[in-house]
Order: structure tokens, then C-alpha cells, then sequence
């Protein structure tokens, strides 16, 4: 009965598809090495997840033996002794033989391919944070990712990026960072927009030295501060705070962007047309 209270009967494929939904999240869902395996676990798993009884029988069934996903049954087993907490744990563990799954997969070359993927996957506990912040709103899960150390948090993130559909968190991220983007593009636009009206404005002052019509002049003059004031205050949106910017991305950037361009472009074409 022991058996069936630890699992250790159907030990290996448990902990290979404990650790399956990790290896997908970190990115390694389509690896060539991987994905054959990966696509075998998950036609098998319905058959194993909340089965005690599984592997207590005289001849295991040949889908549900690791010679049909050895990378995969590698990653598992060692992640799950990474993180063991006790010495009795780790005892049970040293019992447990699984030098026929390196062997097999250093005949395959593929403990090198291993390593990699257990190198990126984030510890339990790191992944039991980023489960929990995907039901929180926002705020909550930043609150919480302040709290973490970098490294920690650079996991959950990734993994919070991951999520389909995406969690309120990943959604308010991507905001962000939208609005960050596109405060960046108001601000190299203005640069450029401004260096081209200076351009075409210094042409202006040269022709305005050589008007002699006092009333040509002034007209000259007027139609430049009037042009001058209309890019400015196209320009002055780079100065919105984060809230505006927010508000304003409820609608595609991508022409809005386009349009704030061509705005400030047509002002400067009409600079020149003076």
C-alpha cells in the first residue's frame, strides 16, 4: 500500500507531466527534440492524472513506459529533486533508479537539451506565485511583484506574458508598455518634425529679409507663428501624462500614430508652400 500512497509505482510519469505545462510555458512546446514527446504525454495524460492505481499491474502499458518520452522523463525526475525539502525525501529519492533514463537519453545526445530547458524553468514556488497572480486583478499581482527578487520576478513575468487568454496582469502590462512606446514615438517625432521646420524656416527668414512689402512681411510673419503654434501643439503630446496615454490606446495606435505624423508633416509642407 505504500506504493499507492506516495505513487512511486507510476512515479516517472508523474513527475514528467507535472513538469509538462512548465516546459511549454518556458517556450520549449515546439522544440525539435521535444515536441514529439511532448504531444505523446498529452494523449496519455487523461489516463494517469488523479489515478492511484496506475503502474500497479504485472506489465506496464507500453505507452505509459519513458522509453516513448526519455527527455521529458529526465527533465521531471530531476526537476523533482531539485526541490526537494527533507533528508527523507531526498533519501527516497537516491532509491529511486533512474540511471536507465540518463543512459537513454545520453545515448540520444539529449542531456544537454535537458540541462537547457531545467536551467529556464522556475522553482514550485515561483510557479505557484505566478498560478496565484493570474487571477488577480493588476494591482494586486504587481504589489506582489515588487515584493519578488528580480530573478523571480523575470519568471513570473514571462510566465504571466504566457497565458491564454491573457490574465488582467499581462493585459495591464502590455498597456504599459504600449504607452511607453508610444511616448518614445511622440518624442523622436517631435525631434525630427522640429529639426524640419527649422529647415524650411531658415529658408523663410532668408526670404523675409529680402521682401521689401512691409505688409508681405507681416503676413509672411503671421502665417509662420500661426503654422508654428499648430505644431506645437501637435507636438505637445508627448508631454501627456501615462493616464491620457492609457485612455488614449483604447483605440488602434498604429494609425493614430500614422496620423500624428502626417499632421505635423502637413504643417511644415505648408511652411514651405509660403
Amino acid at each position: 500500500m505504500l506504493l499507492v500512497y506516495t505513487n512511486y509505482q507510476s512515479s516517472t510519469i508523474r513527475w514528467t507531466l507535472q513538469v509538462l505545462p512548465l516546459v511549454e510555458e518556458a517556450g520549449f512546446g515546439n522544440h525539435h527534440w521535444l515536441s514529439t514527446e511532448i504531444k505523446h504525454l498529452k494523449a496519455i495524460r487523461e489516463e494517469i492524472d488523479g489515478r492511484k492505481f496506475v503502474g500497479m499491474v504485472s506489465k506496464v502499458a507500453t505507452r505509459h513506459q519513458q522509453q516513448h518520452f526519455p527527455l521529458m522523463a529526465l527533465i521531471g525526475c530531476q526537476y523533482h529533486a531539485s526541490y526537494l525539502e527533507t533528508e527523507d525525501q531526498r533519501t527516497a529519492f537516491r532509491e529511486f533508479n533512474i540511471a536507465g533514463i540518463v543512459q537513454r537519453v545520453a545515448d540520444a545526445k539529449g542531456k544537454p537539451v535537458c540541462d537547457a530547458v531545467l536551467s529556464a524553468l522556475p522553482a514550485p514556488q515561483v510557479e505557484a506565485k505566478a498560478s496565484l497572480m493570474k487571477g488577480m486583478n493588476a494591482l494586486d499581482a504587481e504589489r506582489l511583484l515588487l515584493a519578488c527578487g528580480e530573478e523571480e520576478a523575470r519568471f513570473i513575468k514571462e510566465r504571466l506574458h504566457r497565458t491564454d487568454p491573457p490574465c488582467p496582469w499581462a493585459v495591464h502590462d502590455a498597456q504599459i508598455q504600449a504607452a511607453e512606446a508610444k511616448k518614445r514615438f511622440y518624442q523622436a517625432a517631435a525631434v525630427e518634425l522640429n529639426k524640419r521646420w527649422e529647415q524650411s524656416h531658415s529658408q523663410l527668414v532668408d526670404k523675409l529679409t529680402l521682401e521689401d512689402d512691409a505688409e508681405v512681411r507681416k503676413s509672411l510673419q503671421e502665417s509662420i507663428r500661426k503654422l508654428r503654434t499648430e505644431l506645437s501643439t501637435v507636438l505637445a503630446t508627448e508631454e501627456m501624462n501615462g493616464a491620457q496615454l492609457m485612455r488614449q490606446l483604447q483605440i488602434k495606435h498604429q494609425g493614430e500614430l500614422e496620423a500624428h505624423w502626417e499632421t505635423g508633416m502637413e504643417i511644415i509642407r505648408r511652411l514651405r508652400a509660403l
